[in-house]
């Protein structure tokens, strides 16, 4: 079996778009870490392995922390971290921050897409995601924006798509 066929990303809102502010008591942000954790399983079942992420502070992140806390469980399953650019201290929050450095040492493998932020390099790791995976999983809320964009590229590319919708 090909790698592709066995790998899923994950593509959603970041923390900024999403429409609860203290994700971690919001009963909604509850519920998305419970119906995404259902369908990570579901691919795990399936035969995916390989896990894709670009670690974006909302969707991205959540998502590593679930496949972390499955590799208990499923000891197969791989985390693979490709971030748009180096991510520094200094413009994230401390608890974001200590997050993130966790699930990155936690992961099989990182890899950045560019040195430094510029217009476009989230559109260029989600294309990179995309192209690695032939599962997407995501929270899509309709809106306009980047994630919209990276569904319409993966229909594009003949993925399977699972939204999830708290």
């Amino acid at each position: 079996m090909r790698k592709k066929e066995i790998s899923c990303c994950f593509v959603g809102h970041g923390l900024k778009t999403m429409p609860w502010q203290n994700y971690e008591e919001d009963e909604r942000y509850k519920n998305l870490q419970k119906l995404t954790k259902i369908e990570i399983e579901k691919a795990i079942n399936n035969g995916y392995k390989v896990f894709y992420t670009n670690m974006e502070k909302g969707f991205g992140i959540m998502c590593a922390e679930l496949v972390e806390q499955l590799k208990q469980k499923y000891p197969q399953i791989k985390l693979f971290c490709y971030l748009p650019f180096i991510i520094k201290p200094l413009n994230y929050d401390e608890v974001y921050f200590k997050r993130f450095m966790f699930v990155v040492s936690m992961s099989n493998k990182l890899r950045y897409s560019s040195q430094n932020y510029f217009d476009g390099c989230l559109q260029k790791c989600n294309k990179f995601l995309i192209k690695k995976s032939s599962l997407i999983i995501t929270f899509f809320n309709g809106s306009e924006g980047i994630t919209k964009q990276a569904i319409i590229y993966a229909k594009s590319k003949n993925l399977n798509i699972k939204v999830i919708i708290p």
